[in-house]
């Protein structure tokens, strides 16, 4: 591949950038009014689990188990796991990458609100023999509980 290419061995410029963009994250955090926030920006917990993952390329985005998806000011990170080691990717939210892995994520969910609409049970009729003892025994219980006149 040529110059600047970012698909070059573990993401090349893509790893760069991920690491850049985390960093940029991670510094408005610990730089934050809120004590939590930087708490939590300081202990890599929280939104900020993502300080102690490692940077992958777009070449691996795929790849990704997403846990979390971080935005903030125009930039997406997507913090999860491959092969149960955590890594996050990350670039501005317009980048094609990015639409794409959103798109994909919602294409999951509709097909698993699908599945689980498909397998729900339908509603539970009475059986006629029940039908037939109500019909006989209503009046008991109405009254009973004072129902009726």
């Amino acid at each position: 591949m040529g110059r600047g290419t970012s698909k070059a061995g573990d993401g090349g410029a893509g790893v760069r950038r991920s690491e850049s963009i985390k960093n940029m994250m991670l510094d408005e955090a610990k730089n934050s009014k809120f004590a939590g926030v930087r708490r939590d920006a300081e202990n890599g917990t929280g939104n900020y689990s993502f300080a102690k993952s490692k940077a992958v390329g777009e070449n691996k985005l795929e790849e990704i188990k997403f846990s979390k998806i971080i935005e903030k000011n125009g930039y997406t990170l997507i913090d999860g796991a491959i092969g149960g080691k955590s890594v996050f990717y990350a670039n501005k939210s317009d980048a094609p990458e990015i639409i794409s892995f959103k798109k994909g994520i919602e294409a999951k969910k509709k097909k698993q609100a699908e599945d689980i609409k498909r397998t729900e049970r339908p509603e539970i009729r009475t059986t006629s023999t029940y039908d037939r003892w109500w019909k006989r025994n209503k009046s008991n219980f109405d009254a009973w509980f004072g129902i009726g006149g």
